[in-house]
């Protein structure tokens, strides 16, 4: 054990300005249930504060650990908490002077050099986390030049001078990372999504996605597709089941059925298995990567709702934003999990390059052609590190600038740039006339309405819809 490292606080922060951002589903913060998880087994004590969820400003947080003392503290940065996790930092600082700060998320990732300096951290973790901060709590001396030897860092010197220690490659063997320390999150089940089961928890079963849309920040897992083995998964699973008792499993992958073989060995186990539970795929599954045979185990498996990112439906908006997806596959898709009796999420982007008013009808109408039971219109957000964000940069004007962050989430209705012969007035008028024409007819009510099974999925739909709606009309 470390003398210099006794005790850790991992925290999720908040930021209060937030708006925009999808408030009915909130999913717990694997990520920093996985380093815990690591430093644990390291002998470390550890302590989880998810700020964001339990909505606490910084000295909320301080309160929560001041007779700990930490040794170190890690934070988890992204583009909408940069704002809460800078002014943290700041209390962390000013409360624990002798304590080491450590970020890294996809923010921090991508933006590491302003991290460092205006936040005021010691040091920014880039790229995937467990084997670095298990090795700055192992090799910390005291002294920030302890660090240097610890791959995946950039470090803080004297005078605002700063080092950037070698690229960390990715881990190889996922099965090696103990499961996430979900003990350490808060407790009472405060997380939510969909619920068609009760209590829900949440899984990732692989990592990263080898496509390369333009839009999409791969800071951590780079365009790398890493999977778990179908044991190591199943044994979580079995976990989760039998010990927490868990109704409803929440998979968080990037793309899960990029391996179709594994997915399907995957939900042969869990039909196989006297299971009395829901899944869920929420987080988008490629319309290009399912078949009809695989819809049907998903079904048989359990899984009652699957989200699929289309973006455009203009082919050649797709096609420049290097996402690779043919359209009809979309309609395949939708019609096979439609007669599944799956319900069928369609999530689409407004304010892409290329786009105009009549690419933005053309997603409107595709969108309706589609029927999936739930439309999510979003606007485009460039966020640092991205292909978009570089070409924005050079090609266009930031409205709302994100280089050091924002307040607002994709559902705000606010355009963050003009690019070419995209215009702010007509993404955001496409936002909102795109919500009224989907939703605003009573076939799509009825639909809707059928989906529900229990209350507290009637509960979720509530919620999810009441901030749209307002924001239509705001």
């Amino acid at each position: 054990m470390n003398r210099f490292i006794k005790n850790i606080v991992l925290v999720n922060p908040f930021n209060p300005a937030a708006t925009g951002t999808n408030k009915a589903t909130s999913e717990p913060p694997l990520g920093i249930a996985y380093l815990a998880a690591v430093l644990r087994e390291r002998g470390y004590e550890c302590q989880i504060i998810d700020a964001d969820i339990l909505e606490l400003d910084a000295k909320r947080v301080l309160r929560r650990v001041r007779s700990r003392k930490p040794s170190m503290f890690g934070l988890s940065c992204n583009i909408v908490n940069y704002p809460g996790c800078r002014a943290l930092t700041g209390f962390i600082r000013s409360n624990f002077p002798d304590s080491l700060i450590v970020t890294g998320g996809p923010f921090a990732s991508s933006q590491p050099e302003l991290c460092l300096s205006e936040m005021g951290a010691d040091a920014v973790a880039i790229g995937e986390g467990e084997e670095t901060i298990k090795e700055i709590a192992g090799r910390f001396t005291g002294s920030l030049s302890s660090l240097g030897g610890i791959k995946g860092l950039l470090i803080a010197k004297e005078k605002g001078d700063m080092v950037e220690t070698p690229q960390r490659p990715l881990i190889e063997n996922l099965d090696e990372i103990p499961f996430p320390a979900r003990d350490l999150l808060p407790r009472g089940h405060p997380y939510g999504s969909r619920l068609r089961g009760f209590p829900a928890d949440a899984i990732l079963t692989s990592r990263g996605c080898p496509y390369h849309c333009t839009y999409c920040n791969k800071e951590i897992y780079l365009n790398r597709f890493r999977a778990r083995s179908v044991e190591n998964v199943m044994a979580e699973i079995d976990l989760l089941s039998n010990k927490h008792g868990i109704r409803q499993l929440d998979v968080l992958d990037e793309n899960f059925t990029l391996d179709k073989n594994r997915a399907e060995k995957i939900l042969d186990e869990i039909i196989s298995r006297p299971y009395t539970m829901y899944i869920n795929m929420m987080n988008g599954i490629r319309a290009d990567r399912l078949s009809e045979h695989l819809v049907n185990k998903m079904r048989l498996a359990g899984v009652f709702c699957v989200s699929i990112g289309v973006e455009s439906g203009d082919q050649e908006i797709v096609d420049r934003c290097k996402k690779r997806l043919d359209l009809n596959k979309v309609l395949d898709a939708t019609r096979w999990l439609r007669k599944a009796g799956i319900i069928v999420y369609g999530n689409f982007m407004f304010g892409l390059p290329g786009d105009t008013p009549e690419t933005m009808q053309r997603t409107l109408d595709f969108s309706i052609k589609m029927n999936p039971h739930i439309a999510n219109f979003q606007i485009a957000c460039p966020f640092p590190g991205t292909e978009l964000y570089s070409e924005v940069k050079r090609k266009g004007r930031f409205i709302i600038p994100t280089d050091r962050g924002v307040n607002l989430g994709f559902y705000a209705g606010k355009a963050f740039f003009e690019l070419e012969g995209t215009h702010a007035v007509d993404v955001e008028a496409y936002f909102k006339k795109a919500y009224r024409r989907f939703y605003f007819r009573l076939s799509k009510i009825m639909d809707l309405l059928c989906t529900i099974r229990s209350m507290k999925e009637a509960g979720w739909l509530v919620k999810a819809a009441s901030d749209k709606i307002f924001k239509l009309f705001s």
